[in-house]
């Protein structure tokens, strides 16, 4: 098992963010590394993320790529043409206007599969900029769950990876899982007013409960395991995420 961990974490997921973007290996990938438990599969996305990807030159360049790909997916650019008139010589000018248009659910059947082929290589680095676009805007969760629809079960994984080792949730910055952006120590759980649920979880809240209940396949023991140690440490707002009333119960599925 050792031999496996350590062959798995030096050389296959590195070199997977450096190959085309091909679902096939993908898979040949997963039929190994879902032989391994849970922790450990997550400590090894945590490792690839936060130190191979970062440390090397060229792994960090395939990641800045990827991330304005994935952006340009959920948040694209168009111009309009305005003609104005000129007070000083009569002349009409062309105003170019920008205006940003996102993922939305007229569109997409158009983007789901870029944004499953973007997600091949480096689904860490895609499912980051996801989740800090939803916390954001949360009228973005059913498209972008309906988009899903092209991930593969590793990319599905790594969204839903706790980075936990022996129980212990690890409190990172980024947030490139589900589990690490509901685990941010620096943000409060409720609203100014102290009694509702502040808005950024309300959107994971509904986010987690809606792709885990539209993709049953995905392993449900990281985000339990993660709602039991935060019950231990007597935090019980992200009890939200099973509320079966308000939001998509990870049970109904």
């Amino acid at each position: 098992m050792g031999e496996m961990v350590r062959v798995v974490g030096t050389c296959l997921l590195p070199s997977l963010g450096l190959l085309p973007n091909n679902p096939g290996q993908v898979l040949q990938l997963w039929e190994v590394v879902q032989l391994l438990p849970y922790h450990i599969r997550y400590r090894l996305y945590f490792e690839w993320r936060t130190v191979v990807q970062d440390s090397n030159p060229v792994m960090a360049l395939v990641k800045a790529n990827t991330a304005n790909d994935i952006r340009k997916i959920l948040r694209y650019k168009i111009e309009n043409l305005t003609i104005i008139p000129d007070n000083n010589n009569h002349k009409k000018k062309k105003k170019k206007k920008k205006l940003n248009r996102r993922l939305s659910s007229d569109n997409v059947k158009l983007y789901s599969r870029q944004m499953g082929k973007v997600s091949h290589s480096n689904p860490a680095v895609v499912f980051g900029i996801i989740l800090e676009q939803l916390q954001a805007y949360d009228n973005l969760v059913i498209p972008v769950v309906d988009a899903f629809k092209y991930i593969t079960p590793f990319g599905f994984d790594i969204l839903a990876c706790t980075h936990s080792l022996h129980g212990i949730v690890f409190k990172l910055v980024r947030t490139d899982s589900i589990i690490e952006a509901l685990s941010s120590p620096d943000k409060p759980r409720l609203k100014e007013d102290g009694t509702n649920i502040a808005s950024w979880l309300n959107g994971l809240a509904v986010f987690t409960g809606t792709v885990y209940k539209k993709y049953p396949g995905i392993e449900l023991a990281g985000i339990l395991n993660y709602i039991s140690n935060q019950l231990k440490n007597h935090n019980t707002y992200d009890l939200v995420i099973l509320k079966g009333k308000n939001y998509c119960s990870l049970f109904s599925c």
